[in-house]
């Protein structure tokens, strides 16, 4: 189950709108989630925008789930230009998509579902 960055995002910051679904998933399924460092590389992305120290957010996410190495091909990233243009997916998203192999993917936003791929609805989980 591959977790994308809101759902880190929302379990690490103070307040967030889905902190309460992601932590409610983080407790049902915290053994099986695991991210790329892909992830970490987009939260360090948000940290510089919204001036907040990237270490602590960094050892927050490392902390929770399994990081795997992210070891993308040059046909990865073609295939990642090809579901931007597709899809109008943002390079990230269309990355995500790559990494995650086809496992469900822990996100709100429904670009996943416009791809086809399997995702645990974040912003509507019971």
């Amino acid at each position: 189950m591959y977790a994308e960055t809101d759902f880190l995002l929302a379990l690490v910051k103070e307040k967030d709108w889905l902190k309460k679904n992601a932590e409610k998933i983080y407790e049902k399924h915290k053994k099986e989630i695991w991210t790329s460092s892909l992830t970490l590389i987009e939260l360090l992305f948000y940290s510089n925008r919204e001036k907040i120290k990237a270490e602590q957010l960094l050892k927050a996410a490392h902390f929770l789930i399994k990081v795997k190495d992210t070891n993308l091909t040059e046909g990865d990233l073609v295939t990642a230009a090809d579901l931007m243009d597709k899809f109008k997916a943002t390079p990230f998203d269309a990355l995500h998509a790559i990494v995650s192999m086809g496992e469900e993917i822990i996100s709100s936003d429904s670009i996943y579902d416009k791809m086809g791929l399997k995702r645990i609805k974040l912003e509507a989980f019971q």
